[in-house]
């Protein structure tokens, strides 16, 4: 049973290693191994995000969490997917120091992903991110979290669906600008050994 379980996590998570790193904590085992934030959402993930199904455990991808945060997520937070990127508002600025948003999407047929950690500016109230233009018209699953205050402050985790062809409603805030274009990530599954780990 674990390892169809790790099996599934291994297909998934390597894809945010670089946002769960920042979204979870690192945590001291009972054998006095330390293990950092990434392993920590890899223990996480098998404990919490699976459901039982005839065929077996099934990872749930709307109960990944990118953070191991409960704060608040900022009032008026919405996603939009406009003219090949992928727009996320709120309506007013994030209260904390440094804040960052972290944003994962995933094409679900092709087990596509990208990840992006995103600095927020100071009174910003939204960002953009372009998506691949392999996605266009394509059905995707998006997560986003925020983390501020040097990581003492992180948020719980919004997950969304866009349906294949999808024409959203008009956003209220102007359109930030794009942080670039992403490319489709492809990541082993890293070796769960019993060294000391750094992330």
């Amino acid at each position: 049973r674990q390892r169809g379980r790790m099996a599934q996590v291994c297909a998934a998570l390597p894809h945010v290693k670089e946002l769960l790193t920042a979204g979870y904590t690192s945590v001291t085992k009972r054998n006095g191994r330390r293990v950092g934030g990434y392993h920590a959402a890899v223990s996480t993930a098998l404990r919490e995000w699976f459901v039982a199904t005839p065929q077996g455990d099934r990872l749930d991808y709307a109960r990944l969490q990118l953070t191991d945060g409960m704060h608040a997520l900022p009032e008026g937070l919405r996603m939009e997917r406009r003219n090949g990127k992928l727009i996320v508002s709120w309506s007013t600025a994030l209260p904390w120091n440094a804040p960052r948003l972290l944003l994962a999407a995933r094409e679900a047929k092709a087990n596509q992903w990208i990840a992006v950690p995103v600095v927020v500016g100071k009174g910003s109230r939204g960002v953009g991110v372009r998506l691949p233009k392999v996605w266009r018209g394509k059905g995707i699953e998006v997560w986003v979290a925020y983390v501020g205050d040097a990581q003492r402050v992180k948020t719980k985790t919004l997950h969304a669906t866009f349906r294949a062809r999808t024409t959203p409603a008009p956003t209220p805030f102007p359109t930030p600008p794009s942080q670039g274009g992403q490319s489709v990530r492809s990541r082993p599954c890293p070796a769960q050994g019993k060294r000391r780990d750094k992330g």
